[in-house]
């Protein structure tokens, strides 16, 4: 099976149990509050912050060039000094074991870029928080247009990449944002 394919199928279901965890379930509603809105995105620096660090050390340079890579980090911190939101705890360091499980979490975190589309839809007519920088889910929109670097690169080092490996660190990368918002989320 081509590895993006089993990537997508074997994480489906971490990818559900995200979606429908409170604060993310509701970015999609017209009652989304600005509390929620902001509660989200400290979430998401804690996570972008333990899962790129982990990424960025692993990915080949020439990767990592072709995709024009930004931390997400400074534009949710940008986010989120507008609404001077606290960030969540971290209970522990979070380590991925090899280049290919770290290969699994960036499919994970540029496959983001394509909900973040349709959350930046929603964000930008959403009565109150139109009026709100969205600077981290245009940033992630921003992203697709570097989907197919992604995917090239995956099909010409498929060979060389451990399927179930790719696969681990993919589930790990929703596993840690599940952590995160279970620990910091009443």
């Amino acid at each position: 099976m081509e590895l993006l394919a089993q990537l997508r199928k074997e994480t489906q279901a971490e990818h559900g149990l995200i979606e429908g965890t409170y604060p993310f379930n509701r970015l999609l509603l017209p009652s989304l509050e600005v509390q929620e809105y902001q509660q989200t995105l400290a979430l998401l620096f804690r996570w972008h912050q333990q899962l790129e660090s982990n990424v960025l050390q692993m990915m080949p340079a020439q990767l990592l060039e072709a995709l024009e890579w930004n931390e997400s980090t400074k534009s949710l911190r940008q986010d989120l000094d507008e609404g001077k939101t606290q960030l969540p705890q971290i209970r522990k360091e979070f380590q991925l074991g090899s280049r290919d499980e770290a290969i699994g979490a960036l499919y994970v975190i540029l496959g983001a870029a394509m909900g973040a589309r349709v959350i930046l839809e929603h964000l930008n007519k959403h009565p109150v928080l139109q009026h709100k920088p969205h600077l981290y889910y245009t940033e992630m929109t921003s992203r697709l247009r570097k989907w197919g670097v992604f995917t090239h690169y995956l099909r010409s080092h498929c060979s060389q990449i451990d399927h179930q490996s790719a696969v681990k660190g993919a589930k790990s990368a929703f596993k840690l944002l599940q952590q995160i918002t279970l620990v910091n989320v009443s």
